[in-house]
């Protein structure tokens, strides 16, 4: 990143940290899991694949950082949302509507 914008790596943590109060890695470490969440929710990519896309270093780490984050595993938190929009889905379920009453 610091080579993109011209930067040595050093002085663009500097200024970031100055800026934001806290580390380039913590605040790319926060967008790569909240990517994360987007991908466990939306796609049907397996963890290890989520986790190589998005450049952990292993699938450990990634499973680690996301418990720390969040309190729950990926695996568990994708079962959650799938959970959650199953449960959705059947809330607005067209079989269900006034439309195809007798």
């Amino acid at each position: 990143m610091a080579k993109h914008v011209g930067y040595s790596r050093p002085y663009l943590s500097r200024k970031v940290k100055k800026k934001l109060g806290f580390d380039l890695s913590v605040f790319i470490k926060q967008c790569k899991l909240e990517e994360d969440k987007d991908q466990l929710a939306f796609s049907d990519k397996r963890i290890s694949e989520i986790s190589t896309y998005l450049c952990f270093s292993s699938q450990s780490h990634f499973q680690k950082s996301f418990k720390d984050k969040y309190g729950i595993t990926p695996l568990m938190y994708r079962k959650s949302e799938l959970h959650q929009t199953k449960k959705s889905r059947r809330q607005i379920d067209p079989s269900s509507t006034l439309l195809n009453a007798d």
